[in-house]
């Protein structure tokens, strides 16, 4: 999953949502910085969905869709393509939240008054234009995606397998959804549950 599943899954705040997001950008003890509990504890929430997912049937399902040249990068797309799923129909997966313009609002605020020492220098250089550009939120619409697919194959040396999956994608979006409707409800349920003592 990716940034917007992870801080609907986070403990709400400021300190989850931050945990939430710095999962992807921390290496090692998240306890050797001198945060708070709670920003430790969303940062191992966050590691143990990904572990959740990696290893959950519906996902493995998806993946085992994918064909050569694509297979081994279609675990991040689909990363990309739930956080997708889950924004488009936020409706639906989301009913008793604030609308999804106004949730990222409060997520983007929280990021941005972010002040912890010590934080990874990948994070302070991404943070500014994930909150200009309100990423979590533009997740919802199709070009969104293609923009997030296009920002993650820059950061690679060889994008073509990233872009192959994302092509793929395309031609399986109605079973990945199905994917998706299968997974989430599964992955929500857990999520508190994950992460909430080990390093």
């Amino acid at each position: 999953m990716n940034w917007l599943a992870h801080v609907v899954l986070a403990p709400p705040g400021p300190h989850g949502w931050t945990g939430a997001v710095l999962g992807d950008f921390v290496k090692g003890a998240p306890d050797a910085h001198g945060w708070p509990a709670p920003v430790i504890d969303a940062i191992r929430q966050h590691r143990a969905i990904d572990t959740f997912t990696d290893a959950h049937p519906e996902v493995r399902a998806a993946r085992a869709r994918f064909g050569p040249g694509a297979r081994r990068w279609s675990g991040v797309l689909l990363d990309l393509w739930f956080d997708h799923c889950l924004a488009r129909d936020w409706a639906r997966w989301q009913p008793a939240a604030v609308p999804l313009p106004q949730f990222t609002a409060q997520v983007n605020a929280a990021l941005a008054d972010t002040a912890l020492p010590d934080l990874p220098e990948r994070f302070v250089r991404m943070r500014p234009h994930l909150i200009r550009d309100d990423w979590m939120a533009a997740a919802a619409t199709p070009d969104g995606l293609r923009v997030a697919v296009e920002r993650m194959a820059g950061r690679l040396a060889d994008p073509r397998g990233l872009r192959a999956a994302y092509a793929q994608a395309q031609t399986l979006a109605a079973v990945l959804d199905v994917h998706f409707a299968q997974f989430w409800p599964a992955l929500s349920a857990q999520a508190p549950h994950l992460g909430r003592c080990g390093p």
